[in-house]
């Protein structure tokens, strides 16, 4: 007799496997009856729980009207929000950028997966930081190439230079910086992306080809204490930057983002058609219409970056310092606690069951934590809080 599995491609179940802990968690039956409860909080993902800015939704409004027949046709790039977005990551980043060096794309998600099918080959290594975003292992496998774990430093969660040269292999070929950093907050010091650019460029050489390098930034916006915001792609030129419209204005369901090309690359031109091939392969992972065209009116627009601190601040205070340790993010919407548990699995769900959705920590590799969403109104925070005081 054959089993259900006999019925699926390899890929599928590989995919699976590569999701892991997240994809039991978002496919739990148990979860997914409390999530339609009413009741229950949900802070576990990076949903919107407050209305749309209106800025947002009269930009979308206005670009819905069509002022020509082809309007709403396939659209793999438009020119006016290319040369927007290029004109403020200029201004922002210091870096001669123009339209074509800016790739529309569905998402950071899609910009991340553009990046795999045009610039990395089947068998070749992947490298990324961890605790990690939940979906690099499946992206990596996905396009056929290896994902390759390191782990930042721990407590600190800092960038560990010496930990990534030693997994250099041969067979590296790109490395990935997420900053501001999904799950803790973090947003990585100059002298630490210093110290990873300076591994890239000794082992590019002896490899003979230049190490690529993803700045995964989505949450660049989204800095606290009017710190600044330092990118890897200002000191590398083999860099590209993914980014996503739905974390700064808190759309993720419009998918909308970009790619940059660091306009230094020496490559460049070949680099662009490479991936813009992903882009079309990989599903034509462009914007919808509306959404390229109202890009750049969306760019520059951001939720209220200091009433996200408040919230940060709150729940930092709210919580029992005893029982929980919060790691201040210093950017991104998330929060990673310290749990007065290694079993972030079972606290968890005891929590969820009590009336309160978090994300395992073990889901990203920080094992005995939580990830909480600070976009949750005021009085939701507090009552996260109290559920959590409750609980131990």
């Amino acid at each position: 007799m054959s089993g259900p599995l006999d019925h699926v491609s390899k890929r599928a179940e590989m995919l699976r496997q590569g999701l892991g802990p997240f994809w039991d968690f978002l496919m739990d039956p148990e979860l997914g009856k409390l999530r339609q409860d009413a009741d229950v909080l949900d802070l576990s993902l990076g949903n919107p729980m407050e209305p749309a800015l209106p800025e947002v939704v009269a930009a979308l409004q206005d670009h819905t009207t069509p002022r020509t027949p082809d309007w709403f046709g396939y659209m793999s790039g438009h020119a006016d929000s290319q040369a927007a977005v290029a004109a403020s990551l200029k201004d922002w980043r210091g870096l001669d950028f123009s339209g074509p060096d800016i790739l529309m794309t569905n998402g950071a998600f899609g910009a991340i997966a553009a990046s795999l099918y045009g610039l990395v080959d089947a068998g070749e290594e992947v490298v990324y930081f961890s605790p990690h975003w939940f979906n690099y292992e499946a992206m990596v496998l996905n396009a056929g190439a290896v994902p390759v774990r390191v782990d930042l430093t721990p407590d600190t969660f800092d960038l560990d230079a010496e930990a990534l040269a030693a997994a250099m292999t041969p067979r590296t070929r790109m490395v990935v910086v997420n900053s501001p950093h999904n799950p803790t907050g973090r947003v990585f010091p100059e002298d630490q992306l210093r110290a990873v650019v300076s591994v890239l460029e000794d082992a590019s050489l002896v490899q003979g080809r230049p190490i690529w390098l993803l700045c995964d930034e989505p949450y660049s916006r989204l800095v606290f204490d009017d710190r600044p915001f330092p990118s890897a792609s200002n000191l590398y030129a083999h860099s590209l930057i993914a980014y996503s419209y739905g974390k700064v204005i808190m759309i993720p369901g419009e998918r909308l983002g970009w790619l940059a090309l660091n306009p230094a690359m020496p490559e460049k031109a070949a680099v662009r058609e490479a991936l813009m091939l992903g882009i079309v392969n990989g599903g034509f992972l462009f914007p919808h219409a509306v959404g390229q065209r109202a890009m750049g009116t969306l760019e520059g627009m951001s939720l209220d970056i200091p009433a996200l601190q408040a919230k940060r601040d709150r729940l930092a205070q709210a919580l029992d310092g005893n029982a929980y340790r919060m790691l201040v993010p210093e950017g991104t919407f998330y929060a990673l606690i310290r749990l007065p548990t290694d079993d972030d699995q079972t606290f968890c769900r005891d929590l969820a069951r009590k009336g309160l959705i978090l994300l395992p920590g073990s889901i990203c590799a920080a094992h005995g934590h939580a990830r909480i969403s600070l976009l949750a109104t005021a009085e939701q925070l507090d009552h996260a809080a109290q559920l959590m005081n409750e609980a131990v």
